[in-house]
């Protein structure tokens, strides 16, 4: 049992919490990037900074409570951008598909990904 404990302890400790990206304040994010992203994203709320590898992700929201996440690259180029979306916007043909193709779904969560400008 001892030998058990230690081993899970053993196993928390080895691995670094939060290893999907690391926490950044704006004051840490290069001065190109956090212009673009206020001149792009002005009326950003509830904004939180992480660096992911080599790229600068920012989660924020936008009008009425819309989360979105954007990635930069070191230079400044917008790479990924993921918008939530309410199921209403998504066109009539998608809507129509996904119905037919899994008739006992439900859709409940629904994103616009655009990555190297296509959507």
């Amino acid at each position: 049992m001892k030998k058990s404990i230690f081993f899970v302890c053993t196993v928390f400790l080895t691995f670094p919490f939060g290893v999907d990206g690391q926490d950044l304040l704006s004051s840490q994010v290069p001065a190109t990037i956090l212009a673009l992203f206020e001149k792009e994203f002005a009326k950003a709320t509830d904004v939180d900074w992480e660096k992911e590898g080599e790229l600068y992700k920012v989660d924020f929201e936008i009008k009425r409570r819309i989360d979105v996440e954007v990635w930069y690259d070191a230079d400044g180029t917008l790479v990924r951008q993921e918008e939530e979306w309410k199921k209403s916007k998504l066109p009539a043909a998608v809507d129509k598909s996904i119905t037919a193709e899994f008739p006992d779904h439900k859709i409940e969560d629904v994103y616009k990904i655009t990555e190297n400008d296509k959507v």
